[in-house]
């Protein structure tokens, strides 16, 4: 995560902050959805109380470790159109 924030000019950046709909679709994506989803499933699949709060504590944090390679192919595809 570190080496891909080191990345990312400033240029990157500003691309993607101008795009208002794009952030908001992240945003939502990331501090909405995927944590309704954890839940559902924490909800439907059985498992220990412990592993059920630890599954939705990931799902909220922004910067999972998980989403770090979709997050540079997310600023490479998006930043080629600057």
């Amino acid at each position: 995560m570190l080496s891909i924030g080191l990345s990312v000019g400033l240029k990157q950046i500003k691309a993607i902050i101008s795009n208002y709909k794009l952030m908001a679709k992240a945003l939502l994506a990331n501090f909405l959805i995927l944590p309704l989803v954890a839940w559902i499933l924490a909800q439907v699949i059985p498992m220990e109380e412990s592993i059920s709060t630890g599954f939705l504590l990931v799902s909220v944090c922004a910067a999972r470790g998980a989403t770090g390679s979709l997050e540079r192919d997310f600023l490479v595809v998006n930043t080629q159109q600057v």
